[in-house]
């Protein structure tokens, strides 16, 4: 399965492809692009984080407000999703490769709130796909 934030910019993408669970985990394959930053690498996610995150956005549409974060439990690397009173979507993560000479990427764009409805679909989905 492939998830696509939609955004009105080809510099802004966020994109999970190959979704696949693993137990009680996700893994795919990440996508980002922020304003010329890019990461393309494999990033995972648990069930837990995948209903909470499901749950604020859900919210978010609703309120026009609130927080998502996207994570694993055990791993440093997160996305993060921010709802704006204003309608605002803010998208941020960070990545981290850890090696002899580790790395990271911290990234932040905005978009709009348009963007959620096809999200919750398609997260929606996913999680209902693993039951």
């Amino acid at each position: 399965m492939n998830i696509y934030l939609e955004t009105n910019s080809q510099s802004k993408q966020l994109k999970f492809q190959n979704i696949k669970k693993i137990g009680r985990d996700y893994e795919c394959f990440l996508i980002v692009e922020s304003r010329g930053f890019c990461a393309a690498r494999f990033f995972y996610f648990d069930e837990y984080y995948l209903k909470l995150f499901l749950e604020k956005i859900i919210e978010m549409d609703l309120k026009f407000e609130g927080q998502a974060v996207l994570k694993n439990e055990f791993e440093d690397d997160q996305i993060s999703i921010v709802c704006e009173k204003t309608g605002h979507i803010i998208v941020s993560g960070s990545l981290f490769e850890h090696s002899e000479y580790s790395q990271n990427l911290t990234f932040c764009f905005q978009t709009d709130q348009t963007v959620l409805k096809h999200l919750i679909q398609d997260f929606l989905k996913l999680s209902n796909s693993s039951k």
